[in-house]
């Protein structure tokens, strides 16, 4: 699965991976299901994935790396940040496209 995370500041995103086993959902439903809740498939996200299969998009593929992509200021600073062109989200669009594009058949083919 897929996630995009945008900073509760606002001005920038990360792209993060997940895989899941059957048996990991079905362990978690079970854990959902002793604790009186249910957890259905259509609500997981890659935060139920266990640490070591997920991974943020970068230049190097999907890694533990910390990589955001920064499309404007964060609410956080003060003073005024210029309007961007939309030539600006467009390199952002295709950035994230063409490393989705050449890093996804790695990371999710050693799907467990």
């Amino acid at each position: 699965m897929l996630m995009i995370f945008f900073n509760k500041y606002g001005g920038s995103f990360y792209v993060e991976a997940g895989r899941i086993s059957d048996q990991h959902i079905r362990e978690l439903q079970q854990l959902w299901a002793n604790a009186g809740n249910s957890l259905d498939e259509s609500s997981l996200t890659v935060g139920h994935c266990q640490p070591d299969h997920r991974g943020r998009l970068g230049p190097d593929g999907f890694s533990r790396k910390d990589h955001w992509f920064v499309f404007g200021p964060d609410n956080a600073n003060s003073g005024s940040y210029p309007k961007q062109q939309s030539s600006a989200y467009d390199k952002i669009a295709s950035q994230v496209a063409l490393w989705v594009s050449e890093h996804t058949a790695t990371f999710f083919g050693n799907a467990p």
